[in-house]
């Protein structure tokens, strides 16, 4: 397994970043075609991203000295009139990433190589 290097994602980036575990298999065979040195590889990678959720607290819930989101332009209030919009509560067009996510998931490969060496 791979950790990953990103710390806790606590403040207004969205460094989205996971452990990893990478499963690999190959193999090669070598042999004579028509004269000339032939080979021929296969080989495959699973990585499996290892499902993390990343939750920001609201600046209710913690202050932004102990790394809680202060975001500088709330959703929560209508422009001209300034009344509290409910169905806003928690949607920051800029910061997707509040109040959290969740990600993981696969990603695979295979890969097949051929080679002709000219004598």
């Amino acid at each position: 397994m791979v950790p990953t290097p990103v710390p806790e994602q606590t403040g207004r980036y969205n460094y989205v970043d996971n452990d990893l575990i990478l499963y690999s298999i190959g193999g090669g065979v070598a042999f004579e075609l028509g004269g000339y040195d032939v080979s021929a590889d296969l080989a495959a990678q699973l990585w499996q991203m290892k499902e993390l959720t990343v939750r920001k607290d609201s600046p209710s819930e913690r202050t932004k000295e102990d790394g809680g989101f202060i975001d500088e332009v709330p959703d929560t209030v209508e422009g001209p009139t300034g009344e509290p919009l409910e169905e806003a509560r928690n949607f920051q067009s800029n910061n997707p990433g509040l109040p959290g996510y969740t990600l993981g998931g696969f990603m695979g490969s295979i890969t097949l190589t051929l080679g002709v060496a000219f004598n």
